[in-house]
């Protein structure tokens, strides 16, 4: 736990008011502190009737005793999926574990926008925003940064279940990273097919859902390797499930 912060015990009340009042001003509400990590913080926001995002702040303590390190990271959850995740039994496959416990939405993406901004811009050297008690208003301007340019942009996609869809649909040609020796993802994206193709259903776009799903069957969902783990069980199981169910839709 970082020594200068302390929420369950509100120290550091002038860092925890800025957080707060900048997070205040994108319309987040429900502050929720972690009690088993005092060093979390999240706030919420509607991004729709059926999506709707959190943004996680964490602070870590770095070597100096009067600095600490900022890191964002935000997902995007869908209430229509989790109710047609327990219509269709998708959370309930018969395995040894379940996905998650039975919730009101599933993450459907997740993102850094302090990453994302650490590696478009060669210039920084830490992805993270640090600073002490004297630099607040410079730190604020950096999250203010970090938000307008590397989370705003993507909330505003997910503002619609349509552009929700079609960002996901075309999600693999943006795993590109620039400062990493090998390729890493820069989003997120439990269960791709699976969420990806719920959207696409939503949407009203079942040929499209279907082509989703069947071109993972006929790539990932042939790999028997991958189908002997207990994740790839689980995934081919729900694919198989959507299948039946667009079935009944299109036939």
């Amino acid at each position: 736990m970082s020594k200068l912060m302390n929420f369950k015990e509100k120290q550091n009340l002038p860092l925890f008011n800025m957080l707060s009042d900048v997070m205040s001003s994108y319309d987040f509400i429900n502050l929720n502190i972690d009690k088993a990590t005092p060093d979390l913080v999240t706030w919420d926001k509607d991004l729709s009737s059926t999506l709707r995002t959190t943004m996680f702040i964490t602070l870590y303590p770095t070597l100096a005793p009067d600095h600490w390190s900022i890191v964002s990271k935000m997902f995007i959850y869908s209430s229509y999926a989790a109710d047609l995740a327990l219509q269709l039994g998708l959370d309930d496959c018969s395995l040894p574990t379940n996905d998650w416990p039975k919730q009101s939405a599933v993450p459907i993406l997740g993102f850094s926008p302090s990453g994302i901004r650490w590696e478009e811009n060669s210039n920084l050297k830490d992805l993270a925003i640090q600073g002490n008690n004297y630099t607040l208003a410079h730190i604020r301007e950096e999250l203010i940064d970090v938000y307008d340019h590397y989370a705003a942009p993507i909330l505003e996609i997910f503002g619609t279940v349509s552009g929700a869809a079609n960002f996901l649909l075309n999600s693999p040609s943006l795993y590109k990273t620039k400062r990493f020796p090998v390729s890493r993802p820069r989003y997120a994206l439990p269960q791709f097919p699976v969420w990806t193709a719920v959207l696409l259903i939503e949407n009203g776009e079942f040929k499209v859902a279907m082509n989703v799903l069947e071109k993972w069957k006929n790539n990932e969902g042939n790999d028997q390797t991958f189908l002997a783990t207990e994740y790839g069980r689980r995934i081919n199981y729900k694919v198989e499930k959507l299948i039946l169910f667009l079935n009944g839709k299109l036939n």
